[in-house]
């Protein structure tokens, strides 16, 4: 699977979107170039491919907050 046919949703504004229109900035640290990808819709760097959604429902639903299982 190509990286322009992965499709994500976003954890802010709950949008989908395919991974290429994922809005692409640049900035510098440190003299290296960081390359950063959000949302096309609100902004928001914190999304996930959709095909890994199941996946990390089960890591979370077998966590408690005080780390207890």
């Amino acid at each position: 699977m190509k990286d322009k046919d992965i499709r994500c949703i976003c954890s802010k504004c709950k949008s989908f979107f395919l991974f290429s229109d994922a809005v692409v900035k640049k900035r510098k640290l440190f003299n290296s170039e960081i390359v950063e990808k959000s949302c096309p819709y609100c902004g928001s760097k914190a999304f996930s491919p959709t095909s890994e959604i199941h996946w990390l429902g089960q890591i979370a639903s077998k966590h408690t907050h005080n780390g207890q299982k």
